[in-house]
């Protein structure tokens, strides 16, 4: 026996070895003994015990056994057994592939089988399904997964299948061992059967007789252990599993031991025992559950084999064993109840009603199985006791197998034939019929409802459920209307929901459709006439209609169809029977699939099945008839495919329309009962306005929600139609519709360009805002499920859709829109709204950011306030008991805010890494704002705590965001909270690095909040409003101050500053580099409240002050400079700072340091007295060193005194450079050059100059100037440059003003501007520069100063030696113009303009040419010369026509056209041809282009301002135009040209000889092309022609200018080699065709021909495909060109067909005339059509949009009929460019698709639709032609074929490749490269 125990086990396998390494142990004694021993140690389960027992059988020396000994020893590891089955295959010697040889099969088989049947017994994985270790064949551990003992007992099994039936004698025998004691016969021994041995119980189980049961003892049998009986069937059912055919000569064998073993299982029933039939005990005990269980397995078993062997004779077992299961048949339908697995002995009641042999031995079965059928799903606790109650959803199952037990009885007798049997079955299956409908509606109910999913209640039937596949069975047996109503009540809830779940659609509703077809199939007398009081046909259509919508797969669709098909038998009117059948048939074809390709539709068929739909014929179906046409059509709008998509639409808005014919119908039919008519069908007219309401707006809603953006285009559109059409749906809607299409809201909220989406966002905010034009007090009032259902998806779609709009105006339109629309709502549906948001922002990643803007404008925008108010209201006016029982508005807001709207933000508050996401942190903020104050406070120093600690992290990327996000937080809850902010910032960052944060961060926060305020209050006080929002802001600002001073200051000047400088900290952290709170001081200064003796500005003050002393230090000093600079900028743009407080300020600060000079002067004074007398004092003498330091730090800061003066003057000379207070010629700077701002230029009207100049500077400011002047005259006496400098500029300024201190002080004042000129030895220096701006003040504006005659040599003496200097040119320059507006004639004068005129010509300095220019012209005007001076200056400027270089040349030009344009015009008209010859002669000779176009204007203003020297000039031009030289000829022509354009007087005269020289130029130049020069200024002066003086023209040479003109527009010039050649022929092309498309009806005879307009558009043509690339003006004037050639043509054309009286048939009703279509194609107009449909497939992307503009814009002049003629030419390229796989850009997509809207809206719905379609099929058939051409090519030369294949790999290989680098290039630079850039790049 096979012992167990760990210690025996090590014993045994030490014998083992033992008996391993023994010799001769083949001659040993008892040697028979201990090979049965170690035959029977080889079904031990360790493997390493059969792997040493099998070792010593092999020293046995056994001659079957050596060939075999290394397969089993592989067979025996578990890691090779698996293997080792595949090669040592058990098949026999006959087969092929055998292994084992035939002498050693039967000795070999009994080792094999050994050896293999521990696998067998060793059952699933160890507790938790993990790996243990096992020891293999070599004695090492090997991992054995857990999973691997059932694997390797089903492969066991499967090699045990190659066995003949009697070979299986000794796994038999292993198995049944443990029962061995009760079966009949000897006991066997252990070790291998002997083939003799036929009295053993194992001999005795192969081909036992019939009565083997009989000799079972079942005591002994019930004493085996139950256990080990369990496990002996659990066996028996795998082999009866596996080996079932090859047990049949065991079966009386097996079946006897199976009885046996139920009867053994069965307990014996004592006196008072309750009887089996009774309910199950709840405590049932271990020996009643493995009784059960033992049951159960035999009666598997039993099933089992009788499947696999059905003609077995059961006849002698059954007596004996029906008796043994009656008991248990009792028991079924209450183990159908307990169980969720069908009985046994159901199982085995239909394995016999499913074979005709075993079918005599089911009439015990019967009563069970119709007790099956009686369980009712009924409530828990249901009173009724007479039947079984199924407490829950077991037992299901149990009811499907008796329902097919009844039907498995009909069909296997009607198999057979046997009438007398098959009328029995079908009389039991009758009788039973109306239990088994019942329990499968309640199954199907339970299990396949509609809110059950895809779950199927039980296995399979081809793809279908098992319930639908029984009732498709039961539909032959219906005989009468019950029956058939009972059917169609049970299947169709099946098809009422769940359409959208594909494995639903899959396994429950295609089932349903076909058993629901196969009723509607039965004779009109078994199907009910009405279901639920309405007729049967419009009960299912009703309920099967929505599938047409819902489902994605045309054969659930068709199969719906047919259903409604089959049923119109129903209709007893022989009219509504056809209208029915009609309306089946057209379901069906729309519905139709290709026949000639796989999953393609029909697309004919379905096309012309919607051509057949019109609004009669919905007026004559039903309602309910036309309510699955309605479904389908608007499925089909969500096509992807363009012409259904269109179909559907059409076909719903005819729908409409129908309903709107309905109504009005109704309406004269009502006025027509009141006058004695018939009475009108009111059920027709109000069913289809209900379907329209229910089908096609739930639609609308539905695709505007979710559906494609083609689709929801289209739905809108139908919305805009419904709601014109049916205006009772939606009267609040009206007001959005407009007959103008510019103005209509459902055209412009889905049109492709982006202004005309935000023109309709407008208008919705304007009604909402401000009401119509015609009530613009009342806004405009909408229902809140048109603003939730309707326009809230329009809005949200552009929120989401906003990729294209690349500056981001259509999104903020929309989210204003949305906002604005939430505020509309009430609080449930604005809740609603706000949930779907943050839904959103889940599911689009990508637009968070947009999305969270509109959650934020949602709750900024909705009247919280107003619901708080009502709160209130009905808190004070209802009871209060009633107040408390029920939660108030208030607390449903506040909740919603804080428990789902706050927790939802900051979840998505934190990103990856660590970076917090700034939009999410500023809808944060908002939602906390309208909390209220409790609760605000509570939730933001968490918010601020979380966001403020990522600061201090070493990375900047997450401080970056930190900071981002702490701005946008503190920018929302405002300045109030500011206080808090700093102390949170200064806890946090405290030491180390952080303390560069804190002050960049504080910085920020200030820049964002200050800011706000600062705009938000400006822009108020620029509307002229006082508000105290402006005042409260500052308030809290100066709260602020306190705290915020000390920690700036800190930062500027404390050890943060010096910590700045050191280049290893400022490396690694931006925060460090530079320093941010200079910055922060300017803003506090813009928002503090100003007054000049107030805090904030004295503490802002005191930061200077107190560091005065330490000025001397330059680090200091420069510091200090740069926060006074920041405080000036600040004090300036401070909104609350008045002049008056600024100049006080100024005033104090100015006059503090002269008494502090002036102090400092006399304490030197004091000091030199003091250090006298101290000679005569004793040596050691020394005074307090406290009171010393105390001294010399007061010294010091007086010292330092002046750069609070510096401030205080940056201050004045900022309110002087202010326009608004002193005027633009104060403000302006004062060097610059104009005539207008001399006195001294010689004008006329000197006094009222000086009035305009200072009419708008009030007298109050100039009064609070006026102290400033002699202030500042003494300030010039200061050690101190800056405050020298800074005075002279003041002064320069105040100069201008009406000062009443000015003439006292003006002399002084000059006089000591010229001692610091004298003391300044360079005067390019910035000091002496500013005296001279001054002293250029004075001369200029102030009436009261002459300069004297000293000064002004010294002036001409020392100010104008350096001209060119870069420093000092622009000042130098206007001092020569001072001092030449003085008119003092000195020599000096005259050599310094000397000097300006040359080097007006030689400088290199743009800047000093335009200065000079400026000057000399200036001189010329003004300055006192005679006549002989003048022409020698006029004489340098001609000569120098002719300089070198063409920067002088344009300089002379300059000076020319300022002299000719300012001159009198005597001058002009004396030296006119002394300037026109030398001009003419540059305009001919010079080489560069810009000169010559300024050489021209200056021309051109020389004629115009010598008007009476025209004649005489031109006739120069007319000498040179007969002349041979060809420059010459050229600038004549330039010269007529621009006497074209002033439009002389004498050009008339001229014109015929001119118009004749063009003639023959053009003409020659058609065969010469080298010359381009000469044509393109030919072309030049037509296009002159036909522009400036076309009246003219026509009025004296019409034909000979017209003629000039024509031949400018020949083909030669528009494919002229040169790009400017062509561009100026376009251009002149444009002219002729336009004037000729402007002439009236009746002469357009007179144009030109259609021949003519055909070469025209030919070159046109050729132009545009010879250029692939164009710049955007050529582009638009050929595209203009072409069309208005398209036009001409359409005109030349119709006038053509009208004069040869030819009608024109263009009716698109039933299709085009095809001989009509090709007159189209024959005429000009579709030749041009077909070069242009040509264009935009093959050209280029410019060429492709050039031909689709001229697509576009044809269209507007044409009639419809024309128009239907070529829309088949217009589609092809516009349906290949929307289609998705073409590659082109999106502009010209959007292009494409803007164009297909206009083509139907031009030509109709309909006409569309088939002109689509023709496209389509045509493309298919091109298509198709081109694969066969291919297929064929292939046939004929494969070789070619496969080098075309290599070619196509090798060029997408070179595509990846190409990819792949451009894509690594783009990841290197950092940048994310899309699929599109990719392609984009590719191509």
């Amino acid at each position: 026996r096979v012992r167990s125990g760990k210690t025996w086990r090590i014993g045994l396998q030490s014998y083992l070895r033992l008996a391993q390494a023994l010799k001769g142990l083949n001659g040993f004694y008892q040697r028979d003994e201990l090979r049965d021993a170690l035959e029977t140690l080889l079904i031990d389960l360790d493997p390493q015990v059969q792997h040493l027992s099998l070792a010593c059988l092999q020293r046995l020396k056994l001659g079957f056994l050596a060939p075999y000994h290394e397969n089993l020893e592989r067979l025996i590891a578990p890691v090779s057994l698996r293997d080792e089955l595949t090669v040592f295959t058990l098949a026999d010697s006959k087969d092929e592939g055998a292994t084992i040889l035939p002498q050693h099969r039967s000795a070999i088989l009994q080792y094999v089988i050994r050896v293999l049947f521990p696998k067998m017994r060793r059952g699933g994985a160890p507790k938790g399904g993990q790996a243990v270790q096992r020891k293999g064949a070599n004695g090492k551990d090997v991992n054995v997964s857990g999973g691997s003992g059932r694997a390797a007992r089903s492969a066991v099994l499967i090699a045990f299948t190659r066995l003949q039936p009697q070979e299986l004698r000794p796994l038999l025998g292993l198995i049944l061992r443990p029962l061995a004691d009760a079966l009949p016969g000897d006991r066997a021994p252990d070790g291998l059967l002997p083939d003799h041995d036929v009295d053993s119980w194992i001999g005795k189980l192969f081909a036992a007789p019939s009565d083997y049961f009989c000799g079972i003892d079942l005591e002994k049998l019930r004493k085996v252990k139950a256990k080990r009986r369990v496990g002996c069937l659990h066996l028996l059912q795998d082999v009866a599993d596996f080996l079932g055919r090859s047990l049949e000569p065991y079966l009386n064998t097996l079946m006897g031991l199976l009885l046996s073993c139920y009867q053994a299982s069965c307990r014996q029933q004592l006196p008072g025992e309750a009887s089996d039939t009774e309910a199950h005990a709840p405590n049932d005990t271990a020996e009643s559950k493995v009784g059960r269980e033992t049951r159960a397995l035999v009666i598997k078993i039993m099933v089992s084999l009788l499947e696999r062997h059905p003609c077995y004779d059961v006849e002698a077992i059954w007596p004996a064993f029906v008796a043994a299961v009656s008991p248990g048949l009792k028991k079924v339908p209450y183990d159908a109840v307990s169980n969720n697995t069908v009985p046994p002995l159901l199982t085995l009641a239909s394995v016999l009603s499913s074979h005709l042999k075993l079918l005599p031995y089911f009439d015990p079965f019967m009563d069970a199985v119709v007790r099956c059928l009686s369980v009712r799903v009924m409530p828990k606790g249901n009173g009724n006791t007479g039947e079984v109650v199924m407490l829950s959803s077991k037992g299901k199952l149990s009811q499907l197998t008796a329902v097919e037990v009844l039907l498995s009885i009909f069909d296997v007798c009607d198999e057979n034939g046997d009438h007398q049997v098959v009328s029995g079955a079908m009389m039991l299956v009758r009788q039973h019929l109306g239990t088994i409908l019942e329990s499968l509606s309640n199954v199907i109910s339970a299990e396949l409802g509609p809110h059950k999913g895809a779950k199927a209640a039980n296995s399979r039937v081809g793809g279908e459920s098992k319930e639908l596949a029984l009732l498709q069975r039961v539909i032959p047996l219906i005989n009468d209307r019950r029956t058939a109503t009972a059917m169609i009540k049970a299947l169709l809830p099946l098809v009422a929901t769940g359409v959208r779940s594909s494995k639903r659609r899959k396994l429950v509703i295609k089932p349903s459709l076909d058993v629901l077809c196969s009723v509607a199939e039965l004779s009109p007398s078994t199907l009910p006439t009405s279901l639920n009081g309405l007729p049967t046909r419009q009960f299912v259509t009703e309920a099967i209609a929505h599938l047409f919508s819902e489902a994605p797969e045309p054969p659930l669709r068709l199969e719906a169809a047919r259903v409604l098909t089959k049923l119109a038998k129903l209709d007893s009117d022989q009219t509504d029977n056809e209208a029915s059948t009609i309306m089946g048939q057209c379901l069906i074809d729309l519905n139709s699939m290709s026949a000639e390709a796989v999953d393609e539709i029909d697309y004919q068929r379905r096309v012309n099945a919607y051509e057949s739909l019109n609004e009669r014929f919905f007026l004559k179906l039903r309602a309910f008839e036309v309510l699955p046409l309605a479904h389908q059509a608007c499925f089909d709008v969500e096509s992807t495919e363009i012409g259904i998509r269109s179909a559907g639409a059409h076909t719903a808005l005819l729908l409409v329309r129908a309903a709107k014919m309905a109504t009005c119908d109704l309406e004269l039919a009502d006025e027509s009962v009141s006058e004695g008519g018939a009475i009108p069908n009111h059920v027709a007219a109000v069913g289809l306005i209900d379907l329209v309401k229910s089908v096609v707006v739930a639609s609308i809603r539905s695709s505007l929600r979710s559906g494609s953006a083609s689709a929801r285009h289209e739905f809108t559109m139908l919305l805009g139609e419904v709601v014109s059409e049916l205006p009772s749906l939606f009267p609040d809607l009206q007001i959005l519709l407009s007959d103008d299409v510019e103005v209509n809201f459902f055209q412009n909220i889905i049109h492709i360009q982006h202004h005309r989406r935000l023109r309709a966002m407008q208008r919705f905010r304007r009604l909402c805002e401000q009401g119509t034009d015609d009530n613009p007090t009342q806004s405009a009032k909408f229902r809140e499920s048109s603003l939730t259902g309707l326009l809230a998806p329009l809005f949200l779609n552009c929120v989401l859709d906003g990729t294209r709009d690349k500056e981001g105006n259509m999104v903020e339109e929309a989210i204003k829109a949305l906002s604005k629309l939430g505020s509309l709502l009430k609080w449930s549906r604005y809740q609603q709204l706000v949930v779907r948001v943050i839904a959103l922002i889940d599911q689009e990643p990508t637009r968070v950011r947009p999305l969270l803007r509109l959650l934020v404008g949602l709750l900024r925008e909705y009247p919280f306030h107003v619901v708080r108010d009502q709160d209130k209201l009905k808190a004070t006016s209802s009871d209060s008991l009633i107040a408390e029982a029920v939660a108030s508005p208030t607390d449903r807001v506040n909740s919603f805010i804080g428990s789902y709207v706050t927790p939802t933000l900051a979840k998505h508050m934190m990103e990856k890494q660590e970076v917090v996401n700034v939009s999410v942190v500023g809808a944060l903020a908002n939602a906390l704002k309208l909390l209220p104050p409790g609760s605000m406070q509570r939730e933001l120093p968490r918010t601020l705590q979380g966001v403020t600690n990522l600061l201090a992290s070493r990375q900047q990327h997450v401080r970056d965001g930190a900071r981002k996000a702490l701005v946008e937080l503190c920018a929302v809850v405002g300045l109030e909270y500011l206080p808090s902010v700093v102390d949170v910032l200064q806890t946090a960052l405290a030491k180390g690095f952080q303390v560069h944060i804190l002050g960049y961060t504080v910085h920020s926060i200030l820049e964002r909040c200050l800011t706000d305020s600062i705009t938000s209050s400006s822009d108020r006080r620029k509307q002229n409003i006082r508000s105290s929002i402006a005042t409260s802001s500052g308030e809290l600002v100066d709260r602020c101050v306190g705290s915020l001073v000390p920690l700036l200051e800190a930062d500027i000047f404390g050890s943060v500053s010096d910590e700045r400088q050191v280049e290893a900290i400022s490396s690694k952290m931006k925060e460090a580099q530079s320093c941010k709170s200079f910055e922060s001081l300017l803003l506090l200064a813009r928002s503090i409240t100003f007054d000049a003796q107030g805090e904030p500005v004295g503490m802002l003050l005191d930061v200077i002050r107190t560091r005065l002393r330490l000025a001397h230090s330059p680090k200091i000093r420069s510091k200090l400079k740069e926060v006074l600079q920041k405080l000036a900028r600040g004090f300036q743009a401070n909104a609350t700072a008045t002049a008056t407080q600024l100049l006080v300020l100024s005033f104090t600060l100015i006059d503090d340091y002269l008494i502090s000079y002036a102090q400092q002067k006399e304490a030197d004074g004091a000091e030199a007295q003091r250090l006298l007398k101290q000679q005569d004092t004793k040596p050691g003498h020394r005074g307090n060193p406290d009171k010393d330091a105390q001294k010399e730090d007061e010294e010091k800061a007086t010292q330092n005194q002046y750069i609070l003066a510096e401030f205080g003057l940056q201050l004045l000379l900022a309110q002087l450079k202010n326009p608004r207070k002193v005027g633009a010629l104060v403000a302006d700077d004062d060097v610059e050059i104009d005539d207008q701002s001399d006195r001294r230029a010689g004008s006329a009207d000197e006094g009222r100059h000086e009035e305009d100049a200072h009419r708008d500077i009030g007298v109050d400011f100039i009064d609070l100037l006026s102290p400033f002047f002699p202030l500042l005259s003494n300030c010039l006496d200061a050690h101190s440059s800056e405050v020298c400098g800074l005075s002279l500029k003041c002064l320069g300024r105040m100069a201008r003003l009406p000062l009443t201190t000015l003439e006292a002080e003006v002399a002084t004042t000059a006089r000591k501007a010229f001692g610091v000129l004298r003391r300044s030895g360079n005067l390019s220096l910035p000091l002496p520069q500013d005296c001279l701006k001054l002293i250029i003040a004075l001369i200029r504006q102030c009436k009261h100063y002459q300069p004297t005659d000293g000064q002004v040599n010294f002036l001409l003496d020392n100010a104008f030696s350096d001209l060119e200097d870069l420093q000092a040119r622009a000042t130098t320059f206007a001092l020569l113009r001072s001092v030449i507006s003085l008119r003092v004639v000195k020599p000096q004068v005259y050599d310094i303009m000397d000097r300006v005129q040359t080097l007006m010509v030689n400088s290199q300095s743009a800047p000093v040419r335009d200065l000079c220019c400026q000057t000399i012209s200036f001189f010329l005007l003004n300055y006192p010369l005679g006549a002989r001076r003048l022409k020698r200056h006029l004489e340098f400027v001609v000569a120098n026509l002719e300089y070198e270089h063409p920067t002088g040349r344009q300089a002379v030009l300059d000076l020319l056209q300022m002299v000719i344009a300012r001159f009198p015009t005597t001058v002009v008209q004396e030296f006119a041809e002394f300037f026109f010859v030398p001009l003419v002669s540059a305009l001919a000779n010079d080489p560069d282009a810009s000169v010559r176009a300024q050489i021209a204007t200056v021309l051109k203003t020389l004629l115009v301002q010598a008007e009476s020297k025209q004649d005489a000039l031109l006739k120069f031009a007319s000498a040179w135009l007969q002349g041979e030289d060809t420059q010459l000829k050229a600038a004549a022509l330039q010269i007529y040209g621009l006497a074209l354009e002033i439009k002389a007087r004498s050009l008339k005269r001229d014109m015929p000889r001119v118009l004749s020289e063009l003639r023959s130029s053009l003409a020659g130049s058609v065969d010469d092309e080298g010359s381009w020069e000469r044509v393109y200024m030919c072309l030049c002066f037509v296009e002159k022609l036909s522009k400036e003086w076309a009246p003219a023209l026509n009025a004296a040479v019409p034909d000979e200018g017209w003629d000039v003109v024509t031949i400018a527009c020949r083909p030669h010039f528009l494919t002229f080699p040169h790009m400017w050649v062509r561009k100026v022929a376009s251009r002149i092309l444009s002219v002729w065709l336009g004037t000729c498309e402007a002439l009236p009806a009746s002469n357009v005879r007179d144009g030109p021909g259609v021949t003519e307009l055909k070469g025209v558009a030919s070159s046109c043509c050729r132009a545009v495909e010879t250029l692939a690339k164009m710049d955007e003006s050529y582009e638009l004037s050929m595209t203009r060109n072409l069309v208005l050639t398209g036009c001409l043509i359409y005109k030349a054309e119709k006038g053509a067909r009208e004069d040869s009286m030819l009608e024109v048939d263009a009716v698109f009703s039933g299709g085009l005339d095809e001989s009509h279509e090709m007159r189209a194609d024959a005429s000009t107009l579709g030749w041009l059509f077909r070069r242009m449909s040509a264009l935009s497939l093959r050209g280029e992307e410019m060429q492709q949009r050039v031909a689709i503009n001229w697509l576009g814009q044809i269209m507007e002049g044409m009639e419809r009929d024309t128009l239907k003629q070529h829309v088949g030419h217009m589609l092809k390229p516009l349906q290949r460019l929307a289609s998705p796989g073409y590659r082109a850009s999106s502009d010209l997509k959007v292009l494409g698709e803007t164009i297909v809207m206009q083509v139907r809206d031009s030509i109709g719905s309909n006409d569309f639709v088939q002109a689509i379609t023709r496209v389509d099929e045509h493309r298919r058939q091109t298509k198709e032609s081109r694969k066969r051409k291919l297929a064929m090519q292939t046939m004929v030369d494969p070789q070619a074929a496969a080098r075309r294949k290599q070619a196509k790999g090798l060029k997408k290989q070179a595509q990846k490749r190409k990819a792949t680098e451009l894509r690594r290039a783009h990841k290197g630079g950092g940048l994310k490269a899309s699929p599109g850039v990719l392609t984009s790049q590719l191509d």
